[in-house]
């Protein structure tokens, strides 16, 4: 794949199914999550208690669900190597918009998939 999704291969090896993660040495894209607060919310105190819950016990929640955590105390998920064991491969949101319709043909060649 072109992206990890951790949460589906962690789900089905907890299930037993006889499948391997590899990573391809040219790397994966970084796909950049964030959380904040936005300028004029109309809660902004409970804006910041979310972020703040967001950073601190729901990461524990996140990996516990199979999903990478923002924090680097926190473990990968079950199975899944840490960010610092894989090269990640810059990602070029206004390059993949310009060039979406070559690269879904392109992907859709390779795959199949349609």
């Amino acid at each position: 794949m072109f992206y990890i999704m951790n949460n589906h291969y962690s789900g089905v090896v907890g299930k037993g199914a006889p499948v391997d993660f590899h990573i391809a040495t040219s790397g994966t894209p970084a796909l950049n999550f964030g959380i904040g607060t936005t300028q004029g919310a109309a809660h902004p105190s409970a804006a910041k208690l979310f972020v703040d819950f967001m950073m601190s016990d729901a990461q524990q929640i996140i990996q516990k669900n199979n999903e990478y955590s923002l924090r680097t105390d926190v473990r990968p998920p079950e199975g899944m190597p840490a960010f610092g064991e894989f090269k990640l491969m810059p990602y070029d949101i206004d390059r993949a918009l310009a060039e979406q319709e070559k690269l879904l043909g392109w992907w859709q060649q390779i795959t199949g998939v349609r």
